[in-house]
């Protein structure tokens, strides 16, 4: 039973770590492309700046919801899969 419990907490903190690199990788490429996207047609109404944090503020919102059913969800529910397999299979 330890040996589980352990294992689950290994696995867990791999998958925190693996989201906090993706997380600040995918928040890094937006910032980017909205950089782009505004030196290819600068906004005369609206300061690079304020563009580049209206489009982060509207981007924070559907990355978090994505990345947490990508990175936990998918291997844990592969885990349990696996496990029922082995178990009852």
């Amino acid at each position: 039973m330890i040996g589980w419990v352990f294992r689950l907490i290994v696995i867990f903190a791999i998958l925190s770590l693996v989201y906090i690199a993706l997380s600040r990788y995918q928040r890094w490429e937006e910032g980017r492309r909205l950089q782009s996207e505004y030196d290819a047609e600068p906004d005369p109404d609206i300061d690079r700046e304020t563009f580049i944090a209206e489009g982060m503020h509207r981007y924070n919102g559907s990355l978090k919801r994505n990345l947490l059913i990508e990175v936990y969800g998918i291997p844990v529910a592969a885990i349990i899969v696996l496990y029922l397999l082995a178990e009852y299979g």
